[in-house]
Protein backbone atom coordinates (compact mmCIF):
# COMPACT_ATOMS: atom_id res chain seq x y z
CA UNK A 1 0.00 0.00 0.00
CA UNK A 2 2.74 2.45 0.57
CA UNK A 3 4.20 2.27 -2.66
CA UNK A 4 0.74 2.57 -4.77
CA UNK A 5 0.68 5.58 -2.18
CA UNK A 6 3.29 6.69 -3.03
CA UNK A 7 2.72 6.64 -6.60
CA UNK A 8 -0.42 8.35 -6.48
CA UNK A 9 0.75 11.14 -4.44
CA UNK A 10 4.08 11.88 -6.09
CA UNK A 11 2.42 11.44 -9.70
CA UNK A 12 0.85 13.81 -11.78
CA UNK A 13 0.02 15.61 -15.08
CA UNK A 14 0.36 19.43 -14.98
CA UNK A 15 -0.48 20.39 -18.80
CA UNK A 16 -0.18 16.88 -20.02
CA UNK A 17 3.55 16.45 -18.77
CA UNK A 18 4.39 13.90 -16.29
CA UNK A 19 5.97 15.30 -13.09
CA UNK A 20 7.18 13.27 -10.36
CA UNK A 21 7.58 14.61 -7.09
CA UNK A 22 10.63 12.79 -5.63
CA UNK A 23 10.77 14.14 -2.19
CA UNK A 24 6.96 13.17 -1.52
CA UNK A 25 7.83 9.39 -2.98
CA UNK A 26 11.10 8.97 -0.44
CA UNK A 27 8.85 10.50 1.96
CA UNK A 28 6.15 7.91 2.12
CA UNK A 29 8.63 4.80 1.57
CA UNK A 30 10.78 5.85 4.08
CA UNK A 31 8.36 6.50 6.98
CA UNK A 32 6.48 2.98 5.35
CA UNK A 33 10.18 1.42 6.02
CA UNK A 34 10.08 2.57 9.25
CA UNK A 35 6.64 1.87 10.62
CA UNK A 36 6.94 -1.09 9.04
CA UNK A 37 10.94 -2.33 10.02
CA UNK A 38 9.95 -1.47 14.09
CA UNK A 39 6.64 -3.67 13.52
CA UNK A 40 8.83 -6.73 12.57
CA UNK A 41 11.50 -5.86 15.21
CA UNK A 42 9.25 -6.03 17.00
CA UNK A 43 7.62 -9.28 16.44
CA UNK A 44 10.48 -10.84 16.17
CA UNK A 45 11.84 -10.00 19.66
CA UNK A 46 9.02 -10.81 21.15
CA UNK A 47 7.74 -14.12 19.14
CA UNK A 48 10.93 -14.72 17.22
CA UNK A 49 9.79 -14.56 13.49
CA UNK A 50 11.03 -12.16 11.78
CA UNK A 51 7.56 -10.94 9.84
CA UNK A 52 4.74 -8.70 9.57
CA UNK A 53 2.77 -10.98 11.44
CA UNK A 54 3.04 -13.99 14.14
CA UNK A 55 0.60 -15.58 11.83
CA UNK A 56 2.37 -16.29 8.74
CA UNK A 57 3.32 -20.35 9.53
CA UNK A 58 -0.85 -20.57 8.87
CA UNK A 59 -1.42 -18.31 5.98
CA UNK A 60 1.85 -19.96 4.24
CA UNK A 61 0.83 -23.81 5.25
CA UNK A 62 -2.88 -22.88 2.84
CA UNK A 63 -0.40 -23.19 0.26
CA UNK A 64 2.28 -25.91 1.25
CA UNK A 65 -0.55 -27.79 2.61
CA UNK A 66 -1.37 -29.83 -0.96
CA UNK A 67 1.91 -31.29 -1.24
CA UNK A 68 2.10 -31.70 2.76
CA UNK A 69 3.31 -35.58 2.71
CA UNK A 70 6.45 -34.19 1.49
CA UNK A 71 7.29 -32.98 4.70
CA UNK A 72 10.61 -34.75 6.19
CA UNK A 73 10.20 -37.29 8.96
CA UNK A 74 11.47 -34.28 11.48
CA UNK A 75 8.15 -33.17 11.59
CA UNK A 76 6.14 -36.54 11.26
CA UNK A 77 4.02 -35.47 14.34
CA UNK A 78 2.34 -32.47 12.35
CA UNK A 79 2.69 -33.81 8.95
CA UNK A 80 0.73 -36.91 9.61
CA UNK A 81 -2.12 -35.10 12.28
CA UNK A 82 -2.24 -32.42 8.63
CA UNK A 83 -2.52 -34.86 6.47
CA UNK A 84 -5.89 -36.39 8.42
CA UNK A 85 -7.34 -33.17 8.35
CA UNK A 86 -6.32 -32.43 5.34
CA UNK A 87 -7.75 -35.39 3.64
CA UNK A 88 -11.11 -35.21 6.15
CA UNK A 89 -11.66 -31.47 4.49
CA UNK A 90 -11.29 -32.72 1.06
CA UNK A 91 -13.67 -35.24 1.44
CA UNK A 92 -16.16 -33.05 2.88
CA UNK A 93 -15.55 -29.91 1.26
CA UNK A 94 -13.44 -30.53 -2.32
CA UNK A 95 -10.92 -28.61 -1.22
CA UNK A 96 -8.00 -28.45 1.43
CA UNK A 97 -8.18 -24.66 2.21
CA UNK A 98 -8.15 -23.69 6.18
CA UNK A 99 -7.55 -27.13 6.83
CA UNK A 100 -4.80 -25.54 9.41
CA UNK A 101 -7.77 -23.93 11.19
CA UNK A 102 -9.13 -27.47 12.29
CA UNK A 103 -5.78 -28.88 12.73
CA UNK A 104 -4.43 -26.18 15.17
CA UNK A 105 -5.61 -27.76 18.65
CA UNK A 106 -4.98 -31.43 17.55
CA UNK A 107 -1.40 -30.74 16.63
CA UNK A 108 -0.64 -28.14 19.55
CA UNK A 109 -1.82 -30.92 21.79
CA UNK A 110 0.43 -33.56 20.48
CA UNK A 111 3.92 -31.34 20.10
CA UNK A 112 3.30 -29.25 22.94
CA UNK A 113 4.11 -26.29 20.81
CA UNK A 114 2.37 -22.85 21.79
CA UNK A 115 0.40 -21.49 19.53
CA UNK A 116 3.18 -18.70 18.31
CA UNK A 117 5.44 -21.34 18.26
CA UNK A 118 3.65 -23.70 15.85
CA UNK A 119 3.16 -21.14 13.54
CA UNK A 120 7.13 -20.27 13.36
CA UNK A 121 7.60 -24.17 12.90
CA UNK A 122 4.74 -23.81 10.18
CA UNK A 123 6.64 -20.99 8.44
CA UNK A 124 9.97 -22.74 8.61
CA UNK A 125 8.20 -25.97 7.18
CA UNK A 126 6.86 -23.92 4.19
CA UNK A 127 9.78 -21.87 3.25
CA UNK A 128 11.96 -24.97 3.37
CA UNK A 129 9.20 -26.38 0.38
CA UNK A 130 10.25 -22.95 -1.59
CA UNK A 131 14.00 -23.63 -1.22
CA UNK A 132 16.55 -26.26 -2.47
CA UNK A 133 15.91 -28.28 0.58
CA UNK A 134 14.85 -31.99 1.23
CA UNK A 135 11.42 -30.36 1.27
CA UNK A 136 11.01 -28.94 -2.21
CA UNK A 137 8.43 -29.72 -3.95
CA UNK A 138 8.83 -33.28 -6.20
CA UNK A 139 7.60 -33.66 -9.52
CA UNK A 140 4.65 -35.81 -8.26
CA UNK A 141 4.11 -32.86 -5.61
CA UNK A 142 4.01 -30.14 -8.25
CA UNK A 143 2.07 -32.62 -10.77
CA UNK A 144 -0.45 -33.02 -7.58
CA UNK A 145 -0.38 -28.99 -7.02
CA UNK A 146 -0.85 -28.62 -10.96
CA UNK A 147 -4.09 -30.78 -10.52
CA UNK A 148 -5.83 -29.18 -7.70
CA UNK A 149 -5.22 -25.45 -9.10
CA UNK A 150 -6.75 -26.38 -12.44
CA UNK A 151 -10.17 -27.66 -10.83
CA UNK A 152 -13.26 -26.72 -11.36
CA UNK A 153 -14.75 -24.88 -8.68
CA UNK A 154 -11.22 -23.74 -7.18
CA UNK A 155 -12.04 -19.46 -7.54
CA UNK A 156 -14.89 -20.08 -5.27
CA UNK A 157 -17.78 -20.36 -8.18
CA UNK A 158 -18.45 -23.16 -10.41
CA UNK A 159 -16.20 -21.74 -13.51
CA UNK A 160 -14.60 -24.07 -15.63
CA UNK A 161 -12.01 -21.55 -16.69
CA UNK A 162 -11.18 -17.91 -15.74
CA UNK A 163 -12.74 -17.09 -19.96
CA UNK A 164 -16.04 -18.34 -18.56
CA UNK A 165 -16.45 -14.64 -17.21
CA UNK A 166 -19.00 -12.72 -18.50
CA UNK A 167 -20.33 -15.91 -20.11
CA UNK A 168 -21.44 -17.55 -17.04
CA UNK A 169 -24.72 -15.69 -14.42
CA UNK A 170 -22.42 -17.24 -11.52
CA UNK A 171 -19.06 -16.11 -12.41
CA UNK A 172 -20.51 -12.66 -12.39
CA UNK A 173 -21.37 -12.24 -8.63
CA UNK A 174 -19.35 -9.17 -7.23
CA UNK A 175 -18.47 -11.70 -4.25
CA UNK A 176 -16.85 -14.52 -5.95
CA UNK A 177 -12.97 -13.76 -7.09
CA UNK A 178 -14.36 -13.21 -10.99
CA UNK A 179 -16.30 -10.98 -9.53
CA UNK A 180 -13.88 -9.06 -8.20
CA UNK A 181 -11.73 -9.00 -11.27
CA UNK A 182 -14.36 -6.93 -13.02
CA UNK A 183 -14.62 -4.51 -9.81
CA UNK A 184 -11.00 -3.96 -9.83
CA UNK A 185 -10.90 -3.46 -13.71
CA UNK A 186 -13.28 -0.95 -12.94
CA UNK A 187 -11.61 1.11 -10.72
CA UNK A 188 -8.85 1.18 -12.52
CA UNK A 189 -10.65 2.41 -15.58
CA UNK A 190 -12.08 5.13 -13.42
CA UNK A 191 -8.59 5.75 -11.97
CA UNK A 192 -6.92 6.21 -15.26
CA UNK A 193 -9.98 8.64 -16.46
CA UNK A 194 -9.56 10.88 -13.01
CA UNK A 195 -5.90 10.40 -13.63
CA UNK A 196 -5.87 11.75 -17.44
CA UNK A 197 -8.73 13.94 -17.25
CA UNK A 198 -7.78 17.53 -17.94
CA UNK A 199 -9.53 18.62 -14.64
Amino acid sequence: MPVWLAVFLAVSFKNRKLKVNWRAVWTILLVAAVLVGGWMTYINSRYHVFSVSTMSGYHLVQHTGYYFEDVPDEYAVIRDIYLDFRDARITERGTQGNTIWDAIPAIMDATGLSFYDLSGVLSKISRAADSDSSLAISGQGAARLVAVLASPGLLGCHCDKICCIGKRPECDDISSPPGFVHGNLVFVAASAGALFSSG
